[in-house]
Order: C-alpha cells, then structure tokens, then sequence
C-alpha cells in the first residue's frame, strides 16, 4: 500500500491511498488522487513524481513488503527527490539492497512467541504479564499464540490485529485468525479499518 499525508496548509488534512497490488499500482491510484495529467500509465507516474517534487507542505509516502530488487529498481525512477518534509518509508527483507538508493535501513527484529502473546494480550484486554500468566484460558492463550505465529510475530500485523480486535464487538484472536486466513492482506484494506 501506498499512504499519502499532506499538511501543507493551515488546515491539515490526511489521506489513506491503499493498493492491494503492486507499488506501481500504488503509485497510479496516488497519481489519480493528485490529479496527474498522461494519456499512459508511464506520463501520469513522471506527472505524479515532478507533482511530489514540487509539492508545497509535508507528506509522507509508505511502501509496504518491497522485498525484490527489480521493485526497488522501478520504485526508485518514480520517486521524489526528497527535501524538507518530503519522507519515503519502504519496509523490506532486502538488509542491504535499499542502501543502494540512498535509503537509511533501520533493522527491526520481529517479537519471540512469547512477547507477541504477551503484546496481543496487553492490547486486546489490558492485562500485564503476571495477569496473563495467572488468569487466562489456555485456550485463549492457544488462540493468540496461533494468530502471532500466523502473523510471523511482526509488530506491524499484531499492532494491526491488537487494534481490530479491541475496536470490533465480538472479534477474538480465533475470529482475527479466521479473517486473516480468508482476506489475507485484503484485510488491511482501509474499507476493513473503518476508513471509507
């Protein structure tokens, strides 16, 4: 997904831009939301980066899971150049290939089994460590552990499950885990957060 926030002006404003497909197809739907001109895909992405070049104000661009080289590669001759406020995020499993690009890399460890629980758990229903040891089924227990080894114990994918579970009545670990098995990323889908 693509996200875009522009708070340029007295009254800031905040757009979510989202592509379940490729980060071209992201860079397209953020070229339409901003209105880029092109009888062809390639002019309204040369469109898109000469209007994030020249942009007045702050936004932030996010790049999700671009984990080859050859995305890196078309990624990089659609970017801006950067600047004051102008920010590119790019998560990746590449160590060292965005380096090549004049990226910082920021290596973050996933969770352990047992700090994804505890974190699920922290989140979902307030409870500190000590409560969770002592007043929990162990079927729930079962449950969060499934959804964070599902989940690979990324902080991101629990942040994300921890925040639907919580703001959606009647969702648990199991129900999260069920969804999440039938959409897939799908499920990160700003209609899935509440934001359409």
């Amino acid at each position: 997904g693509v996200s875009q926030e522009d708070s340029g002006s007295a009254a800031s404003s905040s757009n979510l831009v989202s592509a379940s497909g490729s980060v071209r197809d992201g860079l397209l739907s953020l070229a339409r939301q901003l209105d880029a001109k092109g009888s062809n895909s390639k002019e309204q992405l040369e469109d898109l980066k000469f209007k994030l070049n020249n942009m007045e104000g702050k936004f932030l661009l996010i790049f999700d899971g671009v984990d080859d080289p050859e995305t890196f590669d078309k990624l990089n001759a659609f970017l801006p150049s950067g600047g004051k406020g102008k920010c590119v995020v790019v998560t990746s499993r590449l160590s060292s290939y965005p380096e090549k690009f004049g990226f910082s890399s920021l290596p973050l460890k996933s969770f352990t089994e047992e700090e994804a629980v505890f974190y699920l758990f922290k989140e979902v229903k307030g409870i500190d460590e000590q409560q969770l040891l002592e007043g929990v089924e162990n079927a729930e227990k079962e449950q969060a552990t499934l959804l964070a080894r599902e989940l690979g114990f990324l902080p991101l994918g629990l942040a994300h499950a921890a925040g639907y579970i919580k703001n959606n009545d009647g969702c648990s670990f199991e129900k999260y885990l069920d969804l999440f098995k039938q959409y897939g990323l799908d499920l990160y889908q700003p209609k899935y957060l509440g934001l359409d």
